[in-house]
């Protein structure tokens, strides 16, 4: 009897166990660390005025891709000549967008029929991946190419 006793003792810490382990808070996941993003929802409380501050940081994220961007390419072509590998750093800059966009639009479409909040998802969304390209091409642009 101890036995079946110990036995559904394990059987429920372990689904217990589990259920917490799925539990997920938002400020588990990275992308909500983004200082501005953070900035925008300690300031703002209601979706709209908050979509507005995410608006703006997306802006300048965008802003600061595309000089990072042109960084790169200036790179490729002055330094190395290569017109195959600038070819291909423009390609994949163009895939990253559209990667980009369908990622953070199935975000959006999990949380419908709430669209204010599928609408700030999705802009959290982008400002995080445009971040992580940033880094990217900032830590790749510290190479020196031949």
């Amino acid at each position: 009897m101890s036995y079946k006793k110990f036995l559904l003792l394990s059987v429920l810490i372990f689904i217990n166990t589990t259920a917490q382990a799925d539990t997920l808070n938002a400020n588990d996941v990275s992308r909500f660390d983004i200082p501005e993003v953070k900035h925008c929802q300690s300031k703002f409380s209601d979706n709209v005025t908050y979509s507005t501050c995410l608006d703006s940081v997306l802006s300048t994220k965008k802003r600061e891709l595309e000089t990072w961007q042109t960084d790169m390419e200036t790179k490729i072509r002055e330094v190395t000549g290569r017109r195959d590998a600038l070819s291909l750093f423009e390609k994949s800059s163009e895939e990253f967008e559209q990667f980009k966009n369908k990622n953070c639009k199935w975000q959006y479409l999990t949380f419908l029929p709430d669209v204010e909040s599928a609408v700030n998802m999705s802009k959290e969304c982008q400002v995080y991946m445009t971040i992580q390209r940033i880094n990217e091409l900032k830590q790749l642009s510290k190479f020196d190419f031949y």
